[in-house]
């Protein structure tokens, strides 16, 4: 419930916020982090992987004129080339380290690049089912 105040033409209907220490859940994110490494929250993880987490993660590149996108695909096959491993360090969410990737491909993890991203699930006719997001260039 909301008090509306009057200043000059515009109503305001203002609302306090109330539980500043309250985690909000509910929306899938895979962060890029400015150590050189990747997060998938607790939500991600839960939504695609809810009975066993993967061990292993293969990463994807391709690029247009405004965007870069990474991709990836988890597994739990080691003998897969190129795989990174996944931890778990609370068991919640995932970490992988990359800054292999994100040197290849030049993706600037500790400033323009860092941060959330909200992933998309595509069927590629080659790789199969990636994960994507989109990196601005």
């Amino acid at each position: 419930m909301g008090v509306v105040f009057m200043n000059g033409k515009r109503n305001f209907n203002w609302k306090a916020f109330e539980e500043p220490k309250k985690k909000f859940m509910g929306v899938e994110q895979i962060a890029i982090l400015d150590h050189g490494g990747m997060s998938f929250n607790v939500t991600f993880m839960r939504n695609n992987f809810p009975e066993e987490k993967p061990k292993f993660v293969k990463f994807f590149h391709d690029e247009d004129s405004d965007n870069k996108y990474i991709g990836f695909q988890f597994t739990d096959d080691d003998k897969i080339t190129g795989v990174h491993k996944v931890y778990y360090p609370k068991k919640e969410y995932g970490i992988v380290a990359c800054v292999s990737f994100f040197k290849k491909y030049n993706i600037d993890y500790k400033n323009k690049h860092k941060g959330p991203h909200r992933p998309e699930i595509i069927q590629d006719k080659d790789a199969g089912k990636l994960y994507v997001i989109s990196v601005r260039k």
